[in-house]
């Protein structure tokens, strides 16, 4: 068995041929019948030859991915939860519990484990739920899988126009809880405590830049101790010395106000407010000048543990 994960009472795992049974049996249920039609295997021939291609569209992320539900103290298929593909980047949960295990919580226990980890597998951050509006445990499981509705009305479902109901699940920080709108989104999310805590936090696409201005300044003042503080990367020396931070657009280097007045002209290049320099990220990074503003900074400010101001 090549399972995908586990929840407390089910094994969440690829499918097999010698399902096939299984398969066939489940989807004989009224409610497959009512709700979707065509996932209804009338005979165990058809539904061999479903799972013969459902089973090669693991390790791809342009077809369905189905994986069978099965218990874990009777050893039963009892379903499946699946992610199905819509088209413009865009996924779709599906599931289906057998009509003699429903109303135990099963759906909602297989889809709240299942959204995160194929979320991430497939690299987005919503997975919408589509139902017909008369299906309302459906609309029940949804709501306790964190789904909310975006639209009540008329639609296409499977093919032909019904009054649905669709919802959206959004990813959430596991640290803090918080929605993000796109992978790999970086945000704050609550107390940061390190520098490598602080960048890992930041989007994707920032992270080389600031672990390239952290090697300039600690190459620059290797005395110097990391530390966070006012929620930023600090180097210090019985005081802080100097900042620096992820903007939305440029990379923040925070050396104070004399730092900027000494510097003013090397700095002529960038925009710069009082103790701010505000780097692009499309520019180089000015390694030799971020270098020199660290080593004056420390030796202007840098103190041992009496207090007295210390040199390089």
């Amino acid at each position: 068995m090549n399972a995908l994960m586990e929840t407390s009472r089910l094994i969440i795992t690829e499918l097999t041929q010698d399902m096939a049974e299984d398969v066939h049996r489940n989807s004989l249920d009224e409610d497959t019948r009512a709700f979707v039609p065509d996932e209804v295997f009338e005979t165990q021939e058809d539904a061999r030859k479903t799972l013969e291609f459902l089973i090669s569209l693991y390790g791809r992320i342009d077809g369905p991915l189905v994986y069978a539900l099965i218990t874990k103290d009777t050893n039963k298929n009892i379903g499946y939860v699946q992610l199905v593909p819509i088209g413009d980047g865009k996924w779709e949960i599906g599931y289906h519990i057998a009509k003699a295990y429903t109303g135990q919580g099963y759906a909602t226990e297989a889809v709240t484990a299942f959204l995160p980890v194929m979320a991430q597998k497939v690299g987005v951050t919503e997975i919408y739920g589509t139902r017909l509006l008369s299906n309302a445990a459906s609309g029940r499981v949804l709501q306790k899988c964190g789904f909310q509705v975006i639209f009540t009305g008329e639609g296409l479902y499977h093919g032909t126009v019904h009054e649905i109901s669709r919802s959206v699940w959004k990813a959430k920080c596991p640290k803090c809880g918080r929605s993000l709108s796109r992978e790999g989104q970086g945000h704050y999310s609550g107390k940061t405590e390190t520098i490598d805590q602080y960048i890992e936090e930041q989007d994707e696409t920032v992270r080389p830049y600031l672990n390239e201005v952290r090697k300039i300044i600690h190459d620059a003042i290797p005395d110097a101790q990391e530390r966070i503080s006012w929620s930023m990367p600090t180097f210090w020396k019985g005081r802080n010395l100097i900042h620096f931070a992820a903007s939305r657009m440029h990379l923040g280097l925070y050396p104070g106000g004399e730092a900027t007045t000494v510097f003013a002209e090397k700095l002529a290049g960038y925009n710069v407010s009082k103790g701010t320099i505000r780097i692009p990220y499309s520019a180089p990074m000015p390694e030799k000048l971020i270098s020199e503003i660290a080593v004056w900074c420390y030796k202007q400010y840098a103190t041992n543990d009496d207090g007295v101001k210390q040199g390089l």
